[in-house]
């Protein structure tokens, strides 16, 4: 697992609020899993790791938002898209 995955994740652990996340679930008809952020923190935090992206090879970047999308979690999938 890359280090940027590692760190994405922690960051995202630590700004968590559990009773955003217990909202945010109101607003789906599926089941979905998310760590409790308000968007516009995520799309900070996507911004963030832009410059770190800009030396990995197209394939590791690939591979990150694989990653990403896989883990489940709403707020990760938002930074892949990013």
């Amino acid at each position: 697992m890359s280090t940027i995955l590692l760190e994405i994740r922690s960051t995202l652990r630590e700004r968590a609020d559990p009773a955003l996340a217990e909202s945010g679930k109101r607003f789906f008809k599926e089941e979905v899993t998310c760590y409790g952020m308000k968007t516009a923190e995520v799309a900070k935090i996507a911004g963030s790791y832009l410059p770190a992206l800009k030396t990995m090879e197209k394939e590791e970047i690939f591979s990150l938002c694989e990653e990403l999308f896989s883990s489940g979690y709403l707020e990760e999938s938002f930074i892949a898209c990013k």
